[in-house]
């Protein structure tokens, strides 16, 4: 970055010392590093600066000139009252928005996730051994089934299959190797008591009644388990994610002294509602209530985002309480983050700090510098002739 000759700049570095500093190249003082148009900054300012504009694998730089000119470029937004303009108060709430949500989530529920590889096995032996090699035929009543599993017993399963079903067919599988988790537990319970060779059946299961050969049984080890560690610790993660966000959603109701109507709730016909209803309070939080014509506005989009995505909504009962659950939830969670002040506390507080400073930095060049920048059409033609391969699309495979 350029420095700028229309901003009176005085700078001084204090060097204390002989020597250099091993992480920058120079040794800074214990008070202030540089003075710019009268203001001082010192070590730690510069340092949470390049801890926010430094590129991964960005050297250090050789001088403070690049630290200087953005604060040149922060002074003047500043000077200029940029911090008043809409776009910079949306985008630096929406940042504050998001970040302080997720800095809520790591406090409130990540932090508070321990899973033990005890945990884990425990889970494992339960779950997910012994391996099945299973094969599978299905029939849609109970009497075809036990008809079949008679012949079964003369004959064999694999004999009769292929007697009884063509190669290609949605009635019997070789399902190959499956972990118990997979079935309900009725299933489950019955095919962990079945011994290899052993058919085992009719079993009702996703509508229709099933057979099922246990063709070999292998136990479970280390190296296999550490296959699916991973897969357990997501498992047993979302669960304690849910319930520890559950019970922050409980609290805050509490907080926020949450009242919900519960009884217009249950009888508001959301497609055909009384007119008498939709001023009537539905939902109040704090000092903010929620009437049903607004309520009934976000069942509408909600509705119109199933329809778009092709989600059920056939159950409107079902999606107006899901609105209702998420509406406090998003809310609460929502002001929860803001009244906390993350932006007040450390390492937060720097990170804010220079996006607040890049969003000034940003105002100042959609006000001074762009407006200056012409880019004639033939400079556009050339830059594309010159550069084709930036352009170019990937080839089809």
């Amino acid at each position: 970055m350029r420095r700028l000759n229309w901003l009176k700049v005085l700078v001084l570095l204090l060097l204390l010392g002989p020597g250099w500093s091993g992480a920058y190249g120079w040794v800074w003082g214990n008070k202030w590093l540089v003075r710019i148009n009268g203001q001082k900054y010192t070590r730690d300012d510069y340092m949470h600066w390049w801890e926010n504009w430094k590129d991964k694998d960005t050297p250090p730089p050789e001088s403070l000139e690049p630290f200087i000119d953005w604060f040149l470029l922060v002074q003047e937004g500043e000077r200029m009252r940029l911090f008043e303009t809409p776009t910079f108060r949306r985008k630096v709430r929406v940042f504050l928005e998001v970040r302080a949500l997720m800095l809520l989530k790591a406090e409130e529920v990540d932090r508070k996730i321990k899973i033990t590889d005890e945990e884990l096995r425990k889970v494992y032996e339960k779950d997910y051994v012994p391996l099945l090699h299973l094969r599978a035929v299905n029939f849609p009543s109970q009497k075809e089934a036990r008809a079949f599993l008679e012949e079964v017993k003369t004959k064999g399963m694999e004999k009769l299959v292929e007697e009884k079903f063509p190669k290609k067919n949605r009635r019997a599988f070789d399902w190959g190797w499956r972990r118990p988790s997979i079935f309900p537990e009725k299933v489950r319970a019955l095919l962990l008591k079945t011994k290899k060779g052993e058919v085992v059946g009719p079993l009702h299961w996703m509508g229709k009644c099933w057979l099922f050969k246990v063709v070999d049984r292998k136990e479970g080890s280390d190296e296999d388990f550490e296959k699916v560690k991973g897969g357990i610790k997501s498992r047993l993660w979302k669960k304690e994610e849910n319930r520890l966000t559950t019970r922050l959603i409980e609290r805050l109701k509490r907080k926020y002294h949450v009242w919900v109507d519960k009884g217009l709730l249950e009888s508001l016909d959301v497609e055909h509602p009384k007119e008498e209803d939709l001023d009537r309070p539905i939902v109040r939080m704090g000092k903010t209530e929620l009437r049903v014509r607004d309520f009934l506005k976000l069942v509408e989009k909600e509705y119109r985002f199933r329809e778009k995505y092709r989600f059920s909504t056939k159950d409107m009962d079902r999606i107006k309480r899901s609105v209702m659950a998420n509406l406090i939830a998003q809310t609460l969670t929502g002001w929860e983050a803001m009244n906390r002040h993350y932006e007040e506390k450390p390492p937060f507080k720097w990170l804010y700090r220079f996006y607040c400073q890049r969003r000034l930095i940003k105002e100042l060049e959609a006000q001074l510098f762009w407006p200056q920048v012409k880019v004639s059409q033939d400079e556009v033609k050339k830059y594309y002739q010159e550069h084709t391969e930036e352009f170019r699309l990937p080839d089809l495979v």
